[in-house]
C-alpha cells in the first residue's frame, strides 16, 4: 500500500479474516469508535464476522500485509 493509500470502509459479513503486517505500518479503524490502531510488521488484526472497519497508510513509506478471509463455501 503506497503512502496515503487506503482500503475503504467495509463490513465482514459472514467471512471473518486475519491480516498480518509484513512491512511498513497501516492504521486500522473500526466502527463505531473509529479509534486509530497502528499495526507494525509482525502485528496481527483479527477481523470477526460483522466487523466494520477501514485501513489507511498514514506514513510516508509503503506498507505490505497478507490478508486472509475465511469464506464459507455456501457464500457466493
Amino acid at each position: 500500500m503506497p503512502p496515503g493509500g487506503q482500503i475503504g470502509v467495509h463490513r465482514h459479513e459472514r467471512r471473518p479474516g486475519v491480516a498480518v503486517m509484513l512491512e511498513g505500518e497501516m492504521t486500522e479503524r473500526r466502527a463505531p469508535a473509529a479509534q486509530p490502531k497502528p499495526l507494525a510488521p509482525g502485528e496481527v488484526a483479527f477481523e470477526a464476522a460483522g466487523v466494520v472497519h477501514w485501513w489507511r497508510n498514514e506514513t510516508d513509506a509503503p506498507a505490505k500485509a497478507i490478508v486472509i478471509d475465511i469464506v464459507p463455501k455456501d457464500l457466493p
